[in-house]
């Protein structure tokens, strides 16, 4: 947070804090689905077959659970803000809500905010935050046409960004306090 002069920095370390999620959320549905079997009255776990059932939980959806990185975002965000959060976050700030109407928006990520659409948005600041990040950490030094480098105007508007990922990563910590 006192690293206001390195958006960069500040957007990435806000980053790591819904990274340090992924592990909780990516196993709650396997997790969801092993308590109801075994809270299940006729849950034995003497019999074989019951236990080749929880097996199969546990085999069927651990590939599943974890996902790539990007699908381990959305299941944190999915699990810590509701669409409606974050559209009353974005409008009642109406520099936000012009940055993200504007086209200037798109000079970080193609990725469009549906501000009108409850359900979708969620996944929408999902993509757009791994977009971002990508753009931060991924990209090789031949490509620098897609990096966000330091001091440049893209870098700038990051702060509309940061906000906005602010807000989320406070929902994690909240959500997990």
């Amino acid at each position: 947070q006192n690293n206001t002069d390195s958006p960069i920095f500040m957007y990435f370390a806000l980053y790591q804090v819904l990274e340090y999620y992924f592990p909780i959320y990516s196993t709650v549905e396997v997790k969801t689905r092993i308590q109801n079997l075994m809270k299940d009255p006729r849950f034995n776990i003497n019999k074989d077959e019951d236990v080749v059932r929880l097996l199969n939980i546990m085999n069927t959806n651990s590939a599943k659970a974890v996902g790539d990185e990007q699908e381990q975002l959305g299941n944190v965000l999915r699990h810590i803000v509701t669409g409606e959060e974050i559209i009353n976050f974005i409008v009642e700030r109406d520099y936000l809500k012009n940055y993200y109407t504007e086209k200037t928006s798109n000079k970080l990520s193609e990725k469009a905010l549906r501000l009108t659409d409850k359900l979708g948005i969620v996944s929408d600041v999902s993509s757009r935050i791994y977009d971002i990040r990508c753009r931060i950490v991924h990209n090789k030094a031949s490509e620098t046409h897609k990096k966000i480098l330091p001091i440049t105007k893209e870098a700038d508007y990051l702060r509309f960004e940061i906000e906005l990922l602010k807000f989320i990563s406070q929902k994690a910590i909240i959500s997990n306090s």
